[in-house]
């Protein structure tokens, strides 16, 4: 009955306005709103610097070892009328400094990116017995969520005798003995920066007790590429090897048991579940070789993320990804070397040597496997029949980075 008294109504109405000659067309009109779409910025940078300072005191009333040092923010280092004030009567020089700045126009990274927060750390005559150290501080300022793409740090130091009776450059030397270190992070790079985040960029160097390494100078550019979070990077993925499920779109629970692994050998026998299942997939639930990444946490059972280490989106991109897929391809836990056999520590510590660790030691049977991925591993990338490594992310319920060691697993594509 409603309906029919609607429609009767609706009738009458179109009849009464056809008898008057006024047609719908006559009653419609155009409104025009004009207004401004802001997506949000991007916006990464330097809020403050620390470093190591050290002056020579000598003269009645010097301290032990007659140097004063300092390490902090550089905007609280002691000034001179300071130091004549802590060291009445003294002799006081400025004779050694590791330190952040800003990077200026003459500085080559600077040039070659034109990225405004380029940073620099300056390394200025140093010597053994002091480890120094500089960080970097940097404010996330921009409005919408973003993700770091890459970190790159090059190094530019004096041409000096090394100890291996070559000549080269110090700092790059220092770094592959891992006497030169540095880091994003508290930890390891944030899967995501939002307003108003810090990151803690810091180098440490260690001088050896060798009379090669004195009195040196160098600079180390460090150049950070952040990107809108739900970008991809040049608009592809075409880079990956794997075919896996979307990380955004589920969590795996994952186990990590033994070290070694009592079923692979590897650092852990790693379980996981909860991995969506596809015939396509080249991951699934189950039991699977893993190895350590990050060597500075501890491991921690929980929810992950699982990423293609070759796909340009993943939240922990590193330059020498290619040298660990080489590693694992190449060599396997009781491999025999003409340096000896290969024990699952040694593998671990040359997978650390790449990634977030580092390797200071001089066992041959890890220096082998470090010096032939350097020479033959640039640029590896597993073919059909080789194995691929895939990086676990440690995550809470939210998808947000929680505490815990990043591993990865291995898998035959």
């Amino acid at each position: 009955m409603k309906a029919n008294k609607i429609g009767t109504v609706f009738l009458v109405s179109t009849l009464a306005l056809a008898g008057i000659g006024i047609s719908f067309a006559g009653l419609t009109d155009s409104i025009h709103v004009y207004g401004t779409v802001k997506t949000g910025t991007v916006d990464l940078e330097i809020h403050n610097y620390s470093g190591t300072w050290v002056w020579k005191v000598w003269g009645i009333g010097a301290p032990d070892g007659e140097i004063h040092v300092y390490t902090g923010y550089e905007e609280n280092k002691p000034d001179m009328a300071a130091l004549e004030t802590l060291y009445p009567g003294c002799n006081i020089e400025l004779i050694s400094w590791a330190k952040g700045r800003d990077a200026i126009a003459s500085d080559p990274t600077n040039q070659d990116t034109g990225l405004a927060y380029d940073a620099i750390v300056e390394f200025y005559n140093l010597f053994p017995c002091i480890d120094f150290h500089a960080d970097i501080v940097f404010h996330y300022n921009g409005t919408i969520p973003a993700k770091i793409i890459n970190v790159d740090m090059g190094w530019e130091g004096e041409e000096t005798l090394l100890p291996d009776d070559s000549t080269g450059d110090w700092l790059a030397y220092l770094y592959s003995t891992g006497d030169l270190t540095y880091k994003l992070g508290q930890s390891a790079l944030p899967a995501q920066i939002h307003y108003c985040d810090f990151l803690y960029y810091e180098a440490n160097i260690h001088i050896p007790q060798n009379n090669l390494f004195q009195g040196l100078s160098g600079t180390g550019y460090l150049t950070i590429e952040v990107q809108q979070w739900n970008d991809e990077c040049d608009g592809t993925t075409e880079d990956k090897v794997l075919n896996l499920p979307d990380p955004a779109s589920y969590l795996a629970d994952c186990t990590l048991t033994g070290t070694p692994g009592p079923t692979f050998g590897t650092y852990f026998d790693t379980a996981l579940i909860g991995i969506p299942f596809d015939p396509d997939y080249n991951v699934w639930n189950g039991l699977w070789p893993g190895w350590c990444v990050d060597e500075g946490e501890t491991a921690q059972n929980g929810f992950v993320e699982l990423w293609d280490t070759y796909d340009p989106l993943m939240p922990y991109p590193d330059d020498d990804w290619d040298l660990v897929n080489y590693i694992i391809n190449y060599y396997h836990v009781g491999d025999v070397l003409p340096e000896g056999s290969i024990t699952w520590d040694k593998l671990q510590d040359a997978i650390w040597r790449f990634i977030n660790g580092g390797y200071s030691g001089s066992d041959p049977v890890v220096t082998a496997i470090i010096d032939d991925a350097i020479a033959n591993g640039e640029g590896f990338v597993p073919e059909e029949g080789q194995d691929c490594a895939i990086l676990l992310w440690p995550v809470d319920a939210n998808h947000d980075r929680r505490y815990g060691q990043v591993t990865l697993i291995i898998v035959d594509p």
